[in-house]
């Protein structure tokens, strides 16, 4: 039986522990055999015992080792998975697993001749830098050293890496300074495609040796967490014809920045990230060349009508994805935004909105003109009429997909609102009301939604609300009643559905025993 097991499920084998694997091995022939042939990944939290256990066994075909060690390794341990593990790996993920440079001494230099991922987050690597850059990775294409204090001596000895298919380099939570960034920019990776430099303390004369990388394939930049307000230099940046991914997310930017990064063309950018800075006008934005622009993230500005206007006057004849969350939108926020010219939007998140919008609001949406729109997001917007569902029911959106509208505050009686909506298509329904009764299911289910695959109904109507806030003890009594039919109606009227959440009776139950106040 566990032959058999092996043999058609052997994706199980992934989640067992080296001792678990090494006694399946030693248990008969032929299961040793099917292990053999069908461990291909081993991923656990490890010890030095477990790295023994590990490297006394053969593993023919393993291509993905990734290991947590929560206890500093030996050296011993170290030596025996080095030379254990490297022939046919393809991806050694050793995070956060308190490797220092004693160690990277002993892991390192071993050839590594199909190695092509190699994770080293979280460790203590700054004076490791040297045995990593004289390492034999020669098909080494994603590198990632996020959070290893490293500094700029460890940049000189980066820089040397003769990794000429690098494409992925995470250097995230490391500082580097000008000096470091100098040796950085100019290291030999012709195939480099991705670059990340989240809070790295970049400082304008460091951005300015940046812009010396030799680096003609790069696509995705990421420049996050790091202090740039009002820095000149952001412009330059579109001398990476080649670019299509720009990260400036919380990143001190305001408008008179805006107006720098608007001033080139950038021919190939696709999406630019400038979420959670201190941007209140977006004129210097619609005023730039965006050719290719297909996603844009403008959460938590100081955003108001007036800036949703200026966004809705530019030309974006290929934005896919915009994405407004935690602003300051209102009425006029939603006439202007629905009045953009955005034919190929399909994608569009505006959950958590600063203040409540009224009907009136949801109004001037439902007549917005985006035929391709796929996925919708209102989720916590303080809804709690009727008339909110009733305005986007009237919604011209014959591609949606997804609808979200959940942690609002609707009466059960909105649920009639919400089936009148012609949605063909739609695939992904999450709602929220004050309570939930049969009622609300058997109206639910007159939805025509042939292909929803995953439906959640939740009671909780805020994030900062009680969950069990429209629930009293005969309306709970009689959902228990009926929870478990209307599961079943459910999955009677939807055959696609492979997700499926309704409130349960006795969550609720129990989150009326813990809590202080008693309801009942």
């Amino acid at each position: 039986m566990l032959v058999d097991l092996v043999q058609h499920v052997p994706q199980f084998l992934e989640h067992l522990p080296p001792v678990a694997l090494a006694q399946l091995l030693a248990s008969c022939v032929l299961l040793r055999e099917r292990v053999h042939e069908h461990v291909t990944k081993i991923s656990c939290a490890m010890d030095c015992h477990d790295v023994r256990v590990l490297t006394t066994v053969v593993w023919p075909h393993l291509t993905q080792l990734e290991l947590r060690c929560s206890k500093t390794l030996d050296v011993q341990s170290v030596s025996q998975l080095a030379n254990a593990t490297h022939l046919r790996l393809q991806s050694l993920n050793l995070s956060y697993s308190k490797i220092d440079s004693c160690l990277a001494a002993v892991l390192l230099p071993v050839p590594y001749p199909n190695l092509k991922s190699l994770y080293l987050a979280g460790n203590n690597l700054a004076t490791a830098m040297m045995y990593l850059a004289d390492a034999h990775l020669p098909l080494l294409e994603e590198l990632e050293l996020r959070d290893n204090k490293l500094d700029a001596q460890s940049m000189v000895a980066l820089s040397r890496g003769s990794w000429l298919q690098l494409k992925t380099l995470t250097l995230a939570g490391n500082t580097i300074h000008s000096p470091g960034m100098q040796y950085l920019a100019g290291a030999h990776w012709p195939q480099l495609e991705a670059i990340n430099l989240t809070n790295t303390g970049l400082s304008g004369s460091a951005m300015a040796m940046l812009l010396c990388g030799n680096w003609p394939c790069l696509q995705n930049l990421g420049l996050n967490g790091n202090y740039m307000y009002r820095m000149r230099n952001l412009p330059e940046f579109s001398q990476y014809s080649s670019l299509k991914h720009l990260h400036l997310d919380n990143s001190n930017l305001d408008h008179y920045s805006l107006q720098q990064l608007s001033k080139p063309r950038w021919c190939q950018l696709e999406t630019i990230d400038l979420s959670n800075n201190m941007i209140d006008n977006l004129s210097g934005l619609v005023q730039a060349s965006w050719l290719a622009m297909k996603g844009i993230r403008l959460d938590g500005n100081p955003l108001a009508a007036h800036a949703i206007a200026q966004l809705s006057q530019g030309d974006w004849p290929l934005l896919e994805r915009l994405y407004l969350c935690r602003l300051h939108l209102d009425e006029a926020a939603l006439l202007h935004l629905s009045k953009g010219n955005w034919p190929c939007l399909k994608k569009l998140d505006m959950c958590n909105s600063e203040q409540p919008l009224s009907s009136e609001a949801i109004s001037h949406l439902s007549d917005a003109k985006w035929p391709l729109l796929e996925w919708l997001c209102l989720t916590n917007n303080g809804f709690n009429k009727t008339s909110v569902l009733t305005e986007l029911s009237k919604a011209d959106w014959p591609l949606l997909k997804t609808l979200q509208i959940s942690l609002n505050n609707f009466e059960p009686e909105a649920v009639s609102q919400l089936v009148h909506a012609h949605r063909p298509l739609l695939e992904s329904l999450t709602v929220s009301f004050k309570f939930v009764n049969d009622i609300v299911i058997k109206s639910l289910i007159k939805g025509k939604w042939p292909l929803l695959s995953e439906l959640l109904v939740c009671t909780r109507t805020s994030k900062s609300h009680n969950p069990f806030l429209g629930w009293d003890k005969q309306r709970l009594q009689a959902w228990q009643n009926v929870e478990e039919d209307c599961r079943q109606m459910c999955r009677d009227t939807w055959h696609q559905l492979e997700s499926l959440e309704l409130p349960r009776a006795q969550d609720i139950s129990a989150g009326f025993r813990s809590r202080i106040f008693k309801t009942f």
